[in-house]
């Protein structure tokens, strides 16, 4: 049964973390007609047989895929250039905190939160003597970072329109952004000049989405500066052109993609990288959105057998 389950999840693209859970929840809700001694079903997460059955499918998973099997933490990439070099920071999505009573607090940040500590998600590490006398301009440049993707993914996230795909479209802005972030960090020349392919395609989704949430049709173009000269709000618009003529234009940034163009320096991708995050933090902002969650918090409570399965 548990093959079956597992084709089926792999079909549908289920991450690995998350099939042990969804396998005992079918198998306990569909499969499990009676238990002996318990003869209410409803709550079955909470009970006792259900632990024992996660446990031995978990079992099963972590037999087939090994070490595939350890949580994979939904985070954007961003992208940080110090003394030349290129480093990929691991920002959280959410910050998630264990309170009294096994509840755990989830939170959807907006922005960097003083607890946290950015530096630790730079990849490769930077180390203090290599720092100098500049943290205080790294530090504000890595949480300039942080803030703009944060702020991104929520606005994208969370934008309106789901009958006319502006969702979807959305919710793949912070994507281009990662690949991008992930590219620069290659240390390969001919990898910044696709890296800023991924970061105009992330500028182009953050303008077509808010079009088509405004229901303003548009042309099928990679031209920034005439798509956002379609936008009925003027403020947008002239913030948007003022970073837009900083950027390369559509004509060069298709040379790049298909490598007829000079390498790009690290420094001066970064530059066009944090052109960007400007760019789409604009047009996410001006998004309609469905509902709310920056800066919200949950709270979500365990199953009482949970812990012992640790």
């Amino acid at each position: 049964m548990l093959e079956s389950i597992d084709a089926i999840q792999s079909d549908n693209g289920k991450p690995l973390h998350l099939r042990p859970f969804e396998a005992a929840d079918l198998i306990a809700r569909h499969s499990i007609v009676r238990v002996e001694g318990d003869d209410d079903k409803d709550n079955f997460i909470e009970k006792p047989w259900f632990a024992a059955i996660y446990a031995e499918i978990h079992k099963w998973y972590v037999a087939r895929y090994g070490s595939l099997m350890k949580v994979q933490r939904d985070n954007a990439t961003g992208l940080i250039v110090h003394r030349g070099l290129p480093h990929t920071i691991d920002v959280p999505k959410t910050i998630s905190a264990l309170q009294e009573g096994g509840l755990v607090k989830l939170t959807f940040p907006s922005k960097l939160y003083p607890a946290e500590e950015p530096m630790a998600w730079v990849r490769p590490k930077i180390s203090k003597r290599s720092i100098g006398p500049g943290a205080g301009k790294l530090s504000k440049r890595i949480a300039n970072t942080c803030n703009d993707l944060r702020q991104i993914g929520l606005n994208a996230g969370s934008a309106g329109g789901k009958s006319t795909g502006v969702p979807l479209m959305a919710a793949s802005i912070v994507a281009h952004l990662s690949k991008a972030a992930a590219a620069a960090s290659s240390h390969h020349k001919e990898s910044n000049s696709l890296a800023l392919w991924d970061l105009h395609l992330a500028c182009e989704k953050s303008v077509k989405s808010l079009l088509t949430q405004r229901k303003i049709q548009f042309p099928k173009t990679h031209d920034l500066e005439k798509l956002n000269s379609l936008l009925p709000d003027l403020e947008v618009r002239q913030k948007a052109r003022r970073v837009i003529c900083r950027l390369p234009n559509e004509d060069k940034v298709i040379r790049h993609r298909y490598l007829q163009e000079a390498a790009i320096s690290p420094n001066k991708l970064y530059v066009f990288y944090s052109l960007a995050l400007r760019l789409c933090v604009i047009y996410t902002s001006s998004l309609t959105q469905e509902f709310q969650i920056a800066d919200a918090s949950f709270f979500l409570k365990q199953p009482p057998w949970f812990s012992q399965l640790q």
